[in-house]
């Protein structure tokens, strides 16, 4: 059992690292409303930075609907670093394109703040970070 389920972790790995095909998803960084965060109390603005990745389909097929992952980065350091580590444009397109993986919407909101972040929760002081993510960034997405 331990040797197929290495090799399984061997097979997808090889999978994501290797080459991806002709078409390839597009990232872009988008700016969002977030009336949610507007009365913190710290003066952090009311709209947030949003990473998009969309699949390679996307462009060309306005009617598919697409399932979104909402990657949410730690605490600190933005999703502009967080994105950079990961680098996840070149596996979501290589897997994707050999069908391992179906083709997603990855949506990754950028929750630096004054203090750094605030874990995505709901605080009178940071702003209500979760219905940032629920109420105001769903609906943008959708």
């Amino acid at each position: 059992m331990r040797s197929v389920l290495v090799a399984g972790v061997l097979w997808f790995v090889g999978l994501a690292l290797a080459e991806p095909l002709d078409a390839q998803g597009v990232s872009r960084v988008d700016t969002v409303p977030a009336p949610s965060l507007r009365s913190n109390l710290y003066g952090d603005p009311g709209e947030r930075a949003v990473s998009v990745y969309l699949p390679a389909s996307y462009a060309t097929r306005p009617a598919k609907r697409y399932a979104v992952i909402y990657l949410l980065h730690g605490f600190g350091g933005g999703a502009e670093p967080f994105l950079k580590r990961i680098a996840f444009e070149k596996p979501f397109d290589s897997l994707s394109a050999r069908g391992a993986l179906k083709e997603m919407i990855v949506v990754t909101p950028d929750a630096n703040n004054r203090l750094t972040g605030g874990f995505f929760r709901n605080s009178p002081v940071t702003g209500l970070w979760e219905d940032f993510v629920v109420k105001d960034l769903v609906s943008y997405i959708d």
